[in-house]
């Protein structure tokens, strides 16, 4: 596609990414401070000014008797939003507290259960579309069959082509891409005895892994960090993914695995300041990835 229609089809679907994302997020904030009694004065789309869309205002019981409308609206900059609950802001004099049908009138559990029904509704929209998509196709796993290897790569210098499988690593058998980083990751040491098969036929070679000169991130079955660090030994080439078919529950767990992975990643990145600096990259991140993925597949965007 053109320069333009590309650009055009990223931000539209950025747009649409950050405004579910967002919009999910939020209503667990409004629906939870409603059912809580607070009044909830805007909920929003976007940020900043103009107000650029107004809809459906919807009235809030106060104690006193008399109602406030809740405002409904998409703002000019889609790059957040809010939920603008009543008496959220704090005077100095402390009246937040005396504000009826206030933010701060509701009980501290009640206060902590609308913050968390945010990023819970966020959890649960994850599982609700990566659930059905699994199941549907399949969940995405390396194969044992090399794709790539890296110009003067151990793999290279060890003979290794385009197009072998991986049958053995060090005598014990895999069946798939994990497997192999897994076995040899820890073979920081001397060379390790790989048998791939080319061809139909079993061909034994022999391979020195390059070896991180610092600590870096161990990865997980789904190639996500597991949290902890590691000067590992690499091979320098990478797999061949397939999906490999799920049924309702093991698509249920892959998804919830999934968006624990995540969940846990964005802990650990605010925990671990280096993490923060080298991966949080915000909206700016989200329109990165939006670009390197919309040319592939809408599939590849919900994940």
């Amino acid at each position: 596609m053109s320069n333009f229609l590309h650009y055009g089809a990223v931000a539209l679907v950025f747009i649409l990414i950050i405004a579910v994302l967002v919009g999910i997020h939020e209503l667990g904030h409004y629906l939870f401070a409603r059912f809580f009694g607070a009044a909830v004065e805007e909920f929003a789309i976007g940020i900043g000014r103009p107000k650029l869309l107004t809809w459906l205002r919807r009235k809030n019981k106060m104690p006193d008797g008399s109602e406030l409308e809740t405002e409904f609206t998409i703002r000019a900059w889609p790059i957040g939003g809010f939920v603008r609950i009543l008496g959220m802001e704090i005077r100095d004099d402390g009246s937040e507290t005396r504000i009826p049908g206030g933010f701060y009138t509701l009980a501290p559990w009640k206060r902590f259960a609308t913050l968390l029904a945010g990023p819970t509704f966020s959890v649960l929209l994850g599982l609700l579309i990566l659930s059905p998509l699994y199941a549907a196709r399949g969940v995405l796993r390396e194969t044992p069959v090399v794709a790539m290897i890296a110009p003067n790569s151990a793999a290279a210098k060890a003979g290794i082509q385009v197009g072998d499988r991986l049958g053995q690593v060090n005598g014990e058998p895999v069946n798939d891409g994990f497997s192999v980083r897994r076995l040899v990751r820890g073979q920081t040491r001397g060379p390790i005895a790989l048998e791939v098969v080319r061809k139909g036929e079993a061909v034994k070679l022999s391979a020195t892994p390059t070896v991180d000169p610092e600590p870096q991130p161990i990865l997980g079955e789904r190639l996500t960090p597991t949290g902890e660090e590691a000067r590992q030994a690499r091979l320098g080439l990478a797999f061949t993914p397939a999906r490999v078919p799920a049924s309702p529950g093991k698509a249920a767990g892959e998804a919830f695995a999934t968006v624990y992975d995540s969940a846990a990643g964005v802990i650990r990145t605010f925990a671990n300041p280096r993490q923060a600096k080298d991966n949080v990259g915000g909206v700016i991140s989200v329109a990165v990835g939006t670009d390197a993925v919309v040319s592939d597949s809408f599939e590849l965007t919900l994940q």
